[in-house]
């Protein structure tokens, strides 16, 4: 009976660990989105691709 308790104790462990990594991961990654995001603005507004248009 204490084993099957451990071992759900160290799942429950496993899954709350991996969640935040991925929850830190997904953020990082958003930040990156974000910032790539604001450089295209960035370069939009400063005209460089007018000539495009």
């Amino acid at each position: 009976m204490e084993k099957k308790k451990l071992t759900k104790k160290v799942l429950t462990i496993i899954l709350l660990i991996s969640f935040l990594i991925s929850l830190g991961f997904n953020y990082s990654l958003w930040n990156q989105l974000k910032i790539s995001e604001n450089r295209v603005n960035a370069l939009l507004s400063s005209g460089m691709f007018d000539e495009i248009n």
